[in-house]
């Protein structure tokens, strides 16, 4: 699967991200989900730029900048590949998928992008993985229902 493999990169780096990640959610596809030393969930929604998502996640929890260590509550990285941030949201993470899928939860807070780990506009994610386009059907495809 490609959350092992994004993690075997990290390793390989001289970094333990999966001697960090205490349990995972792998049940549902669209809804993947991990937690940090038991006191961050960390939603990464589904499998699209999963390395890229991963790289964020692992930077937001270790770098001095993001989620103390003393820090408890869900980290969004859904909307990390096409809003270029993620929500952190403090407090307890659920154990149970959310209702209604991945969307930031109100009070969720922007987190930073760690150094070295947001592409420059245009450029492909280190995994080769093209970004995820911006809402809607497609060039010349209207998101809206033709009324006549």
């Amino acid at each position: 699967m490609e959350l092992m493999d994004a993690m075997g990169s990290l390793s390989e780096e001289g970094q333990n991200p999966a001697g960090e990640f205490t349990r995972m959610d792998l049940s549902d596809l669209m809804n993947l989900r991990l937690w940090y030393q038991d006191r961050v969930e960390c939603r990464f929604g589904g499998e699209v730029q999963l390395e890229y998502k991963l790289r964020w996640a692992w930077g937001n929890l270790t770098d001095e900048k993001g989620i103390k260590p003393e820090e408890s509550g869900v980290l969004d990285l859904s909307y990390l590949p096409t809003k270029k941030s993620s929500y952190f949201t403090p407090g307890e993470g659920s154990p149970t998928p959310a209702p209604g899928g991945t969307t930031p939860e109100t009070g969720a807070e922007p987190t930073p992008a760690p150094e070295g780990t947001v592409p420059e506009d245009g450029a492909v994610p280190e995994n080769g993985a093209e970004s995820t386009p911006e809402p809607g059907r497609g060039e010349g495809i209207p998101d809206t229902p033709f009324t006549g």
